[in-house]
């Protein structure tokens, strides 16, 4: 919840601009780039801008936080849950199930959406088509 990552980061921002879907904030000193945001209102962005005096995020919600509404950081980059139970499931873009009844729990890996990749030379080489 908004409040939780307030207490756990001791940080916050505020929505300066609205210009759907990309929010400008200003505050959070310690915000990375990808890092995700969460508003007192609830909707969710990922940081994808960070100048010196404000912060932009891409919102994921269609619901858009008005000026004035603050934003915490969750110290987390976009990621979904993965595993077998997502086998024939429709879900949406950040990985939440269309179809309520389908929710399932063996979905048993978090994965990151964005990952760092390894350089090539450090990959194995495929040995079965």
């Amino acid at each position: 919840s908004y409040d939780t990552y307030l207490k756990e980061n001791r940080e916050f921002g505020s929505v300066i601009e609205v210009n759907y879907p990309v929010i400008t904030a200003q505050g959070l000193p310690s915000a990375a780039l990808g890092e995700l945001v969460l508003f007192e209102t609830g909707q969710i962005g990922q940081i994808f801008n960070l100048n010196e005096d404000s912060l932009s995020v891409m919102l994921m919600n269609k619901k858009t936080p008005p000026v004035g509404t603050a934003l915490v950081r969750m110290n987390m980059s976009a990621s979904v849950q993965v595993g077998d139970g997502l086998l024939g499931a429709a879900i949406d873009s950040l990985g939440t199930f269309i179809n309520a009844s389908r929710l399932s729990n063996k979905l048993d890996e978090i994965r990151e959406i964005d990952p760092d990749v390894q350089p090539i030379r450090q990959l194995s080489l495929i040995k079965k088509p």
